[in-house]
């Protein structure tokens, strides 16, 4: 039935069924399916239509697309679990045993990813650093040495107004730590005295202070006595001495396999038994080894060594995501240990072929 212009009047018509209910049903079918697409493709919030997405394809960069020649390292071990929810830092012990900090634990494995022990700790690890058989463990405003030997627990608060301690270094008189909040390296005796600053700017020395845009902020000490630090911003690596004389710095930003892309980079650093020195990146995943004198040698790892072709699509669509692909570094011989944080593995690689005198 339907009504004409008099509401109050119903005129009644005769319903005659199609004669072909097929038809009908196949219109019908057809005029939602159009309506369907119609909503899908529909813009909103501009009130145009948009063409359905579809794949994007990509031209790879150069710096994502290392090839196999330009890397001279090769996977020890299948990457491995930490076990925890979020992974902060790694070190390794002269046995080879690797510590992995985070949540409120201390994770303590084989070289091949079988885990031993379990170290419980009273706050969330930043940074760790093994010596002397002694685990020295940055937290929030704490710092704790563990002794390995007889599980006993040295704890000392952190003389630092608002500290966030993402790297340390230690030898028999001194610990190294690495204030990302406060751009600064504190240099402290073993009782948690402050001894002296490092980095602070000072244009009468040359030294023209870190710059530390997010929460990676490395260090290392050499052979040379010489402590090396990490200045992302500047995307350079410095050299100081313990009274925090500049002595020298090396590296460049760009896209060039020999420097430092992004906005922050290296955010690990490591050193070889000989002194050269491995770093990771983080954006554009990279690892890579330099000699003393800061010279680009070779790769370990590029992105399609470390990621597979859906993550790196999501970093190129995504670049400013970094904490999903950012890494610590740690040497154990000559063998070089990628904590992933973003993934929560461990990966470690091992020369392919034994190196050249000359590049020793």
């Amino acid at each position: 039935m339907i009504y004409d212009n008099n509401p109050d009047r119903i005129i009644y018509m005769n319903y005659e069924p199609p004669k072909n209910p097929l038809k009908v049903y196949l219109i019908l079918i057809a005029a939602v399916s159009i309506t369907m697409v119609a909503m899908m493709t529909y813009d909103i919030a501009g009130r145009k239509p948009k063409p359905l997405p579809r794949k994007h394809t990509y031209q790879m960069p150069p710096q994502f697309n290392i090839s196999p020649d330009q890397v001279s390292y090769m996977p020890a071990h299948i990457p491995w679990p930490t076990m925890l929810t979020e992974s902060r830092a790694i070190t390794v012990s002269h046995r080879g045993l690797i510590y992995i900090a985070g949540d409120s634990l201390v994770n303590i494995f084989e070289p091949a990813g079988h885990l031993l022990k379990t170290l419980e700790l009273p706050g969330e690890p930043t940074a760790i650093q093994w010596f002397d058989n002694k685990l020295f463990i940055a937290l929030n405003n704490q710092f704790i040495i563990h002794n390995l030997q007889t599980g006993q627990q040295e704890k000392w608060d952190l003389k630092s107004e608002a500290p966030l301690i993402t790297s340390l270094a230690v030898d028999n008189e001194n610990i190294y730590l690495a204030d990302a909040a406060n751009r600064i390296v504190l240099r402290c005796d073993h009782q948690g005295n402050i001894i002296n600053r490092i980095g602070e700017a000072d244009p009468e020395k040359e030294i023209p202070g870190f710059v530390v845009p997010s929460p990676y902020f490395d260090l290392a000490l050499a052979p040379d006595g010489l402590l090396r630090v990490v200045n992302p911003g500047r995307h350079q690596i410095e050299a100081y001495t313990p009274n925090s004389d500049r002595e020298f710095a090396w590296g460049k930003p760009g896209a060039q396999v020999e420097n430092f892309c992004g906005c922050c980079n290296p955010v690990s650093l490591a050193l070889l038994p000989d002194g050269r020195f491995v770093t990771a990146e983080k954006g554009i995943p990279r690892v890579k080894i330099y000699d003393l004198d800061g010279n680009f040698q070779t790769f370990v790892a590029g992105a399609n060594q470390l990621l597979d072709a859906d993550e790196i699509e999501l970093i190129m669509e995504l670049p400013g995501d970094s904490k999903t692909h950012s890494y610590d570094l740690a040497v154990s011989d000559k063998t070089i240990i990628l904590l992933d944080r973003g993934r929560n593995l461990v990966h470690s690689f091992i020369p392919r072929h034994p190196p050249k005198h000359e590049d020793l």
